[in-house]
Parts: structure tokens; sequence; C-alpha cells
């Protein structure tokens, strides 16, 4: 076993005690920084939109994939079992 594992566990700071909501303070920086509550939600749920929109891709994509790789091996299988059926086509050509 490793000797981090061993010994008791290190104590941990807690970084946040509570969760705070936007305050007074909060309001006054966005107003002077331009930005509005409104403009940040929906920058967020845009930025997430477009990150599940890639996520749903790529799973399809890979779902795609997947079904033309068991394709291939079906068609692969298939032309193993109809091999004996035709003349090697090398000694067919005389190569």
């Amino acid at each position: 076993m490793d000797s981090a594992s061993s010994g008791p566990p290190c104590p941990r700071k807690a970084l946040f005690q509570k969760q705070r909501g936007v305050t007074s303070k909060h309001s006054q920086t966005l107003r002077k920084s331009g930005y509005e509550k409104n403009d940040i939600m929906s920058c967020r749920a845009k930025l997430q939109f477009d990150h599940e929109l890639s996520l749903s891709t790529k799973a399809l994509e890979k779902e795609l994939h997947t079904q033309r790789l068991e394709q291939l091996r079906r068609l692969a299988e298939k032309l193993k079992e109809d091999a004996w059926l035709y003349p090697d086509l090398e000694a067919t050509l005389g190569i």
C-alpha cells in the first residue's frame, strides 16, 4: 500500500461555507461592466446548448460508425463463406 493511504485522512478546508446569491455589489459590478444578468444567462444557455449539441453529434457519429463497421463485418463474413464458389482471380489472370 502507499504511504499516503496508510495514514489518517488529511483535513480539508471548505472553500465555500454557503452558497451566495447575487448581491447588490455584484449587480453594481455587472452594471458597470455593461453586462446584464439576462445577457450572461443567455450567453450561458447558448454555451450549454452548443456543448450538448456537440456531445449529441459525437454520440450519433459514433453510433453510425459502429453500424458501418458491423455492416462491413457481415459483408466480410459473407465473402469468406462464398469464396469457394469462385475461382482464384490471380490464377485466372496468370499472375
